[in-house]
């Protein structure tokens, strides 16, 4: 049997016609030697809009929607959302639970163009660590940023990964209780943050990750890159 690769998005109806063009991206990047299977999680869309999203399957690859509403409505008033945030950035972080079954786990944002077969960032060993990620050059890019997450988040600036991109340990995370812990500072205090889930994220699993080669979360201020861009990131107002 082919081996099986979970792959994860998180959308709303506004992200749909992005999110059909990432799904369309990675499909004709597939390798016909592995099954992918594509999680859409969300709290409700527009099924016609829907219909034709989960229409793009073919022989290995599935593509379900898994509705999370039960799960983020007693969290969801204590949530910090402003600017273009929804909700549904912080589905990532239940991944977890809400799916024992896997011990591994890829997350996208749903503004990615998939240049490669997203099997190669399966197949790379994590050992202990929670996450393979990507250092955020928009972080990295203005210092008003970088004196945030070094001085407010506690993060050298350079090490403060955008959480777009996750190759996900998914047993580490449930070992290391990132979701308990997480719904615990969000109940115990209430403080802005610049990039919501990413600023958790980063804290919480802080000298715990892998840091991967650039081209697999290609930001698109990033203009200097020479390697390969398995996938360009459109984040934040580069869209």
């Amino acid at each position: 049997m082919k081996k099986t690769i979970p792959i994860f998005f998180s959308s709303d109806d506004n992200y749909l016609p992005y999110l059909a063009v990432s799904i369309r991206s990675l499909i004709e990047n597939a390798s016909p030697d592995y099954c992918y299977r594509i999680h859409i999680l969300n709290n409700g869309l527009n099924a016609e809009r829907l219909s034709l999203i989960l229409s793009m399957e073919q022989e290995n690859v599935e593509i379900v929607s898994v509705d999370v509403t039960h799960v983020i409505e007693p969290i969801a008033e204590r949530l910090n959302l402003r600017d273009y945030y929804t909700v549904s950035i912080y589905f990532r972080l239940f991944i977890a639970s809400m799916f024992p079954q896997y011990h591994k786990a890829i997350y996208l944002d749903a503004d990615i163009a998939v240049n490669g077969d997203i099997s190669a960032l399966y197949q790379i060993a994590l050992g202990q660590r929670i996450l393979g990620v990507v250092s955020d050059d928009i972080i990295a890019s203005h210092r008003d940023f970088r004196r945030y997450s070094e001085e407010a988040l506690g993060i050298p600036y350079r090490r403060y990964f955008n959480s777009g991109v996750l190759l996900m340990n998914l047993d580490r995370f449930r070992m290391e209780d990132i979701e308990r812990k997480f719904v615990y500072l969000l109940q115990t205090y209430h403080f802005e943050t610049v990039c919501p889930d990413q600023d958790y994220l980063n804290v919480l699993c802080r000298d715990k990750v892998l840091y991967l080669d650039r081209g697999w979360n290609k930001m698109s201020i990033d203009g200097n890159y020479s390697g390969m861009p398995n996938l360009v990131h459109y984040n934040m107002f580069y869209k």
